[in-house]
Parts: structure tokens; sequence; C-alpha cells
């Protein structure tokens, strides 16, 4: 293992620059051992002290302690001459003497003697060696190790280096931009054609379709890619059959000169027939006015102003018939694709919110028997403005329209209609 000096980062013994800072590792490392043997430690001699002097005064063999002083109280000259005085030993008795000497020697033989100090281990000087040239990195060498999904392969030499590094291993190159190593596309394809009884563990799963970079969109491009060609591919198929055939049609125009009026004629009906069904456009179709009849009418309201075409004069009930009805004829009978309603009384703009206004009609189309071609149940929004509904009357020769409801008031069944207008295909 070599340890960095510069800030003391434990690296691989074959690393050559350090994993953290780094440095070169030749000039700024430090080999040790992998094993560290720990030193022993030197006990220290027990310090002399409070018992020391104690044990001293006991044995007799040193001088008595210093009488205890109260806090407060100025020291006495005894005292003070005690402390300044050298301590001396009194003179033993031989009782004392004999009986002081055993306990000592009994304390002396229990106290064990103290380890010699030893003296502190100083460095040892190092001869300065030469300097040694910094070996510059080798571009894009081959890799001394198999890169794996995760590595930081370096960009100078192309070294992988594990996650947790900072600089190459190798050459010392800065790793702070290297983007890890992701897993090959086939190797996750192939991890998802595993078997179905192959138990996957949680955490280890491969990606899935919809996930990052996964096979849903490129299938989803793939499929749009599919689709788009199925469906321009046809497109392209009709498109070479019109040219050829407008290629055969001019051919024989200009062979024959009376089919190409009829080729010509044909043509423009089936365009106009496709253009309708596409977009299609409407013009307006009038019923014989002088036909228009009603269940009821009041004075001056008679169902011929219903269809006449002017904005200031309107159809209007009378107030006893629960269910007015007028009734519009066409002559010859024509197909209705939309009806126009205006309703309300539009002759005073005033007067639209002030006058019941119609909300629910029935409308029926009848044939020249009788019968009913389309019957719709229609209801108005509350305003002035004209209101487009479908239809759909093939040979229709009446059409009659019943007023069920009215605003305000859904139970008003008499209001004003101002026109109703027709409109059939181009």
């Amino acid at each position: 293992m070599i340890v960095c000096k510069r800030c003391g980062n434990h690296n691989p013994a074959g690393d050559d620059f350090c994993g953290s800072c780094g440095a070169f590792l030749e000039w700024e490392g430090e080999r040790i051992a992998e094993e560290v043997i720990e030193a022993p430690v030197a006990e220290l001699p027990p310090p002399s002290g409070l018992v020391t002097r104690i044990r001293q005064a006991v044995l007799g063999d040193g001088p008595p302690l210093p009488p205890p002083t109260v806090p407060g109280a100025a020291p006495s000259a005894q005292t003070l001459a005690a402390q300044v005085a050298p301590l001396q030993p009194p003179p033993p008795t031989p009782a004392a003497s004999s009986e002081s000497a055993s306990i000592a020697a009994a304390l002396v033989a229990k106290t064990p003697s103290a380890p010699a100090p030893q003296a502190p281990r100083q460095p040892t000087a190092q001869t300065p060696s030469a300097a040694v040239a910094r070996p510059k990195p080798q571009v894009k060498q081959a890799p001394t190790r198999t890169i794996n999904p995760g590595d930081l392969v370096c960009g100078s030499c192309g070294e992988p280096n594990s996650a947790e590094r900072n600089f190459c291993r190798r050459c010392g190159t800065s790793l702070a931009e290297v983007v890890p190593v992701k897993q090959r596309w086939w190797k996750r394809s192939g991890a998802a054609k595993k078997s179905k009884n192959t138990v996957v563990q949680a955490g280890a799963r491969p990606m899935v379709a919809g996930g990052r970079g996964g096979g849903m969109a490129k299938g989803a491009k793939r499929g749009g890619r599919k689709l788009k060609g199925g469906i321009f591919g046809g497109f392209t198929s009709v498109r070479r059959v019109l040219a050829l055939l407008a290629i055969v049609g001019i051919g024989t125009g200009l062979a024959v000169p009376g089919l190409r009026s009829t080729i010509t004629d044909k043509g423009g009906d089936i365009l106009r027939s496709v253009k309708n069904r596409i977009s299609p456009e409407f013009t307006q179709v009038s019923p014989d006015n002088s036909l228009s009849v009603a269940t009821s009418a009041t004075p001056g309201r008679e169902a011929t102003m219903i269809a006449d075409g002017a904005s200031n004069t309107f159809w209007l009930g009378a107030p006893e018939d629960a269910a007015a009805k007028a009734t519009v004829t066409f002559a010859p009978p024509t197909d209705l694709a939309k009806v126009l309603i205006t309703p309300g009384d539009q002759e005073n703009k005033e007067n639209f919110k002030a006058q019941p206004r119609p909300k629910d009609l029935f409308i029926e189309a009848f044939d020249a028997t009788g019968a009913t071609l389309a019957s719709k149940q229609l209801t108005l929004e509350d305003k002035a403005d004209p209101q487009k509904f479908d239809l759909g009357a093939s040979d229709a020769v009446s059409v009659s329209v019943t007023v069920q409801s009215c605003y305000p008031d859904p139970a008003l069944h008499v209001c004003a209609i101002t026109e109703v207008e027709f409109f059939k295909k181009k």
C-alpha cells in the first residue's frame, strides 16, 4: 500500500498517481507494509506526591506534614518557619526505629519497581536521491484490466478507473468530467430475452419498455416508420395507377376527339363528388311561400311570414294553441341537408328578451306520399343569432315545425319564429 504524503489517502500498490489529489506517488508517496506492529507502551514511574509524603511521615523517614490551614485565616509564625526552614526528620526512638524499619521493608517489597524510561526514537536521515523525470502518459494505451459498467475511462490514456477515484491511476489526469461507462444495448436486450422461469432479483432487472433508454422508444419509432410506410406506400401505389390512367386517357383523347369530352365530363363529376364528400358546399333552397300553412296564428303574424326571407317579420301562433305548428312546401321535391332557424322577435331588438323565445322545437320532413323522411328534436340557445342544424332528407316535399317550449319559462308554448331557411349540398 502507498500512502500519499500530500493528502494521506491510501492507494493500492500498483497505482502511480493518488486517487484523491492526483499527486505522483513516486515522489509524494510512501510505501508501507500491510501489517502494522504496535509499539509497546512504556510505563511511567508512579508520581511522588501526597501518598509518598504520607508514607514518609508514617515511617519516619521524611518530614512531617504541615498543619492544616483554615481558609481565610492568616498563617502563623510557626507555619511560616516550618515552610521556610529545611525539614529535618525527628530522631527516631529504638522501638519506633525497629517498627518503622519492618513497615518500610514490607512497603518496599510490595511496591513494583518502575522500568527504566526508553529514549525516544529519532527519524533516520535520508540521503536525497536524484530527481526523477515525471513520465509522460501515453495517449490511448491498452487498458490494464477489463472495462466494466460504471468505470471512469481516462480520456488521455484510456485506463479504466473505479467510480470513487478523482484522478487517473495511470497518468494522473482529472476524472471530474468523465461519464461512467454504461452497459451495451445488446447486453440489455439480451437480459430481457431470458427465460420466463429465470428469477431476477429486484434492482437487477433489465430495462423494460418505457424505461430510460429502453425498447419502447425504439419500438415506437420502428412502429411509426412501419405505419408511415404502409400509409404513404398505399398512396404511392394509388398515384402510380392514377398517373398511368392519365397517360392512357391523354393518349386516347388525342386519338379520339369525341371521347375526350366524355372523359373530361366524367372526371369533373368524380372530382366534384369527392370534393363534396370531403368539404361539402351548401346552397339555399326556398319553399313555395304561398303554400305555407299553420295550425294557428296571431293576426298579422301568419304562417307565410316564417319563410319569406325577411328579418323584420315573424310567425306567432295563437295563445290558446298548446302545440302551434307551421308547415312549408317545396315544389318540386328537393334534398334538404341543413336547416337554419332565426328565433324570437327580430323586428325590434329590444323586444327579443321581453317576448317569449323558442327553446324546444320538433321538425319533420315528408315525401310526396306523406311518409316521414327525417325527424329531429332541436334545442335552441337563448340568443338572437341564427342557429344551424342537420336535417338530412332526400326528395322532401314538406317540412313542419312544432313549438314545444319557450324561454324564459318552459311552460310557455307560444313564441315568435322570425325565419326558417333550408340548404342543400351543391
